[in-house]
């Protein structure tokens, strides 16, 4: 038995209603609903009954885990290289503002360069690494809220 349009409709409602904001997910949501219903209800079954058995069936932890599974996964590897680049910009903020402390002490190199030095450690650091923390801190506490 074929679904008809009104029940598209009501399927495509479902997801919306839920959290489905991904448009492609949407769509490819909507067809695995409507090839688990149409096959359910070639066996006799109503389209509420089948509805309801889809979405134990496709979405047993509601569909809202679906979109943030998906949600994750899109950004893991932009999160991932922000993290990367942070690491590298503080390791070499670091490493600056000691070569210019170690220049410093025995005054191999002249007080305004190991002061430059220094000084280009600390701003590296301070536009890199401090900002990200507080993102970092920022981001913890929404995912916090949203599990209360």
């Amino acid at each position: 038995m074929m679904i008809d349009e009104g029940q598209i409709s009501f399927v495509r409602g479902y997801l919306i209603g839920n959290g489905i904001s991904n448009h492609s997910l949407q769509e490819d949501l909507l067809d695995h609903f409507c090839c688990v219903i149409e096959e359910d209800m070639e066996e006799g079954q109503s389209f509420d009954h089948s509805f309801s058995k889809a979405v134990e069936r496709i979405t047993p932890d509601g569909p809202e885990k679906i979109q943030n599974d998906l949600n994750y996964l899109l950004t893991i590897k932009k999160n991932i290289m922000l993290r990367k680049l942070v690491f590298m910009a503080s390791y070499l903020s670091v490493l600056i503002v000691l070569f210019g402390l170690a220049l410093r002490i025995p005054q191999i190199v002249s007080a305004n360069l190991t002061m430059l030095m220094i000084m280009a450690g600390i701003l590296l650091f301070s536009v890199t690494t401090v900002p990200y923390i507080f993102y970092d801190r920022y981001q913890k506490s929404i995912r916090e809220l949203k599990s209360e």
